[in-house]
């Protein structure tokens, strides 16, 4: 049984592995400030609501407000593929593509992990929001198709 339990960690670490290398080019490594505040221990919470109209928000603000982000997944990908907000905002997720779209944490350990794992995915029109209740930088992508994936720097 044990040699079962020794393949499986394997297994999960060559995943691993391999997504980080995915995302090498197209997402920011955290610094060393904000690895540390990764370690804080945070409450946060999320939701996920049915296809409605949105705008489409295509820019990041020039001083982080709190308030209400829209991060478009697109055919092309997510954009903005950074965002920097302030503590206590939330961020909707909206499909504007053609498939659907899963948002899930490609960081190991910590609240972002639980706190961008949308459970299920949404169709086109529909959105999945988060509220950032702890500061740092959050690595997210398309669960389905891996290659699209984005950052979040709450401060």
């Amino acid at each position: 049984m044990n040699k079962k339990y020794i393949i499986l960690v394997i297994a999960v670490l060559v995943v691993l592995y391999a997504s980080s290398l995915l995302f090498k080019d197209s997402a920011l490594a955290p610094n060393a400030q904000d690895a540390k505040k990764l370690e804080v221990a945070t409450t946060t919470s999320s939701t996920t609501t049915a296809p409605k109209p949105v705008v489409k928000k295509t820019s990041t603000p020039a001083a982080p407000k709190i308030g209400a982000y829209t991060v478009s997944y697109t055919d092309a990908g997510f954009s903005p593929g950074v965002i920097e907000v302030k503590l206590g905002s939330t961020i909707k997720f909206v499909n504007n593509s053609s498939r659907e779209l899963s948002v899930a944490s490609t960081d190991i350990g910590g609240f972002g992990v639980t706190l961008l794992n949308q459970k299920g995915s949404i169709v086109r029109g529909g959105t999945f929001s988060v509220t950032f209740t702890g500061t740092g930088t959050w690595r997210y992508m398309n669960r389905l198709y891996q290659r699209d994936g984005g950052n979040i720097i709450v401060k």
